[in-house]
């Protein structure tokens, strides 16, 4: 381009603008270039200079920041004001400092640098080194003379450094020994020298004493024989075990050690390194607060038995997000105001929709500690249960149902996404909070097959007795092995019976018949309609609901038996019928 394009180009902003920018071990290079309407790239201006003495001394990715930057400086009557243009580069590691790494994570020198590139609308982009063949050779062959923008930038970036080394919390005395220990470690002194000169392109290519700096060596600088990781001193291993006792002074906690850690010092592996040596402090051991182990709340028996409420803010707005403990079911209401009267008024509603719990669990917000809270829960007739003050994971339901909450309030359709989450199945427990609550499923927008009524499906059941009456009446039941319906382990005669499947459901009429002891059946109770078995080890998740058949016996000798056998996946899995006299 130098032999074919003796003439620049006229500048015209409304184009597309690049710099190239190439820097050597003793010169910068740049070429400002205009792409035409042909698709070509023509030169608009060019520029190069000599390094100084001080510059020589730079790090390779350094010198490559300073080539960027004091050729966007040198352009800077046509970048100015430009809303975007490109910085070729052909060091790789030069293109994140330049694009998305936060400024306190870049070398020092670098720091100033890029202060000084925020004047400009610049996006570095990396291409390869044969085609930046006219910024090489402009740094290959630089001007001899040093310009005064060149000195300026230099001392400015002098300056910089000199403000941050000030701030070290370390002696020049203990600085002198980094320095001594650095040069003699071998692992350092091949870092500092990649530093110098360049690293290799791949991490294979290096020497294997410094590998386990190859990920940061775009943060790599060296200044006065020390070297750094952005703006902290990486520490040699000789001077590790001292430097953490220093650190540890004080026998402040992991976090805060940390952070005096990253204000001044660094090596790989110093987070861990830290955590250990606290772990094996005696005197912090000593010092450390016990945790009590978590108290599990009582599994509710039904739906809407026990429930939490909270209050929460959103996009400026106040709600009162009420979560029933059984189902997971969900409530949302807006408050006009965060008062004792307002939060009341909501609860009423809903209360009157699903009925009254006996607990309700909330915070110590001044809304749920009112005298008139209070007077609320005792006319109401439930029991109010406040959590530890400034310690929400005491009510975590709650506390998990506002996020929840946030989520939905963040939707478009705040009703379509509060109906999308009680219809969605709960993981855990195979079934959504609406049929946890209600027992049935909810219409929604996906399309679903109709169910078919339970009448057609005892009607016509294939393995359906000849004796039974068709036109039995069909019971359905929920809960079944949460509330275990009416019959618990209490009502055994002995401890030491033995129990069947735990899936087990009795039918019979409303006498008192008692089956003979050789027939695993509990105690039938008086007045009893529908019993089940609560087994001991009987798995807490709900399974679907299931059709509950109350038979017509054809004589006061006889009962129905149904095996209801089910899991939590495909509902009623097998049915058998049997007919057993009762002595």
């Amino acid at each position: 381009m130098l032999i074919t394009a003796p003439t620049l180009a006229i500048y015209n902003p409304e184009k597309p603008m690049v710099v190239n920018s190439d820097a050597s071990s003793y010169g910068l290079g740049g070429v400002l270039m205009q792409q035409h309407n042909d698709g070509s790239w023509r030169p608009i201006a060019y520029c190069s200079r000599t390094l100084t003495p001080a510059e020589r001394r730079y790090a390779q990715i350094e010198k490559e920041c300073l080539a960027a930057v004091w050729s966007c400086e040198r352009f800077d009557r046509y970048l100015v004001g430009l809303p975007s243009f490109a910085i070729e580069t052909d060091h790789k590691p030069l293109v994140p400092l330049i694009n998305t790494r936060p400024l306190t994570n870049t070398p020092i020198r670098c720091q100033r640098m890029l202060m000084r590139l925020a004047l400009f609308n610049a996006n570095a982009v990396y291409t390869s080194g044969k085609n930046l063949h006219v910024a090489d050779t402009l740094s290959r062959q630089p001007l001899r003379t040093t310009t005064d923008s060149a000195t300026t930038l230099q001392n400015d970036i002098t300056a910089h450094v000199n403000f941050i080394s000030s701030s070290w919390p370390a002696s020049d005395e203990f600085l002198e020994r980094i320095k001594d220990e650095t040069a003699k470690d071998e692992r350092l002194s091949i870092a500092l020298n990649y530093t110098a000169n360049g690293w290799p392109d791949y991490k294979e290519d290096c020497q294997l004493g410094a590998r386990h700096l190859y990920q940061a060596r775009s943060e790599l600088s060296i200044s006065d024989g020390l070297l750094l990781k952005g703006d902290r001193i990486i520490i040699p291993a000789t001077l590790q075990k001292e430097v953490l006792g220093r650190i540890h002074q004080g026998h402040f906690g992991i976090t805060k050690c940390r952070e005096r850690a990253a204000s001044s010092v660094w090596w790989p592996g110093i987070s861990k390194d830290i955590s250990d040596l606290i772990g094996k402090c005696c005197v912090c051991q000593e010092k450390q607060s016990t945790h009590e182990p978590l108290l599990p709340s009582p599994l509710p028996q039904r739906p809407f038995q026990q429930m939490a409420a909270d209050l929460c803010k959103h996009n400026g707005r106040h709600y009162l997000v009420v979560v029933d403990y059984y189902s997971r079911y969900l409530d949302i209401c807006f408050l006009s105001k965060t008062t004792s009267q307002a939060v009341i008024g909501h609860l009423k509603k809903i209360f009157a929709r699903h009925g009254v719990p006996e607990t309700l669990v909330s915070d110590n917000g001044q809304q749920f500690s009112s005298s008139e809270f209070k007077a609320f829960s005792d006319f109401w007739n439930f029991q109010h249960v406040p959590t530890s003050p400034h310690f929400p994971q005491a009510n975590g339901a709650a506390e998990h149902a506002v996020r929840t909450a946030k989520h939905i309030l963040n939707q478009d359709d705040v009703f379509l996404e509060l109906l999308v989450y009680r219809t969605s199945p709960i993981v855990e427990l195979k079934a959504s909070p609406a049929e946890l609550a209600y027992g049935r499923k909810l219409r929604t927008t996906l399309p679903a097959p109709q169910n078919p009524s339970y009448q057609s499906w005892w009607t016509n059941h294939p393995s359906i007795p000849a004796t039974v009456n068709k036109s039995t009446t069909i019971i359905m039941v929920r809960d079944i092995f949460q509330t275990c319906l009416l019959v618990t382990l209490s009502s055994l005669n002995s401890t030491d019976t033995k129990l069947p499947p735990p899936q087990l459901l009795f039918l019979h009429q409303p006498s008192p018949y008692l089956p003979t002891p050789q027939q695993s059946f509990l105690p039938i109770l008086p007045s009893v309609h529908l019993m089940a078995l609560q087994h001991q080890q009987l798995p807490l998740s709900p399974l679907p609901l299931l059709p509950i058949v109350l038979v017509q016996q054809p004589s006061p000798a006889e009962v129905v038996r149904l095996k209801f056998l089910c899991d939590s996946n495909k509902g009623i899995k097998y049915m058998a019928f049997d007919q057993v006299a009762i002595v």
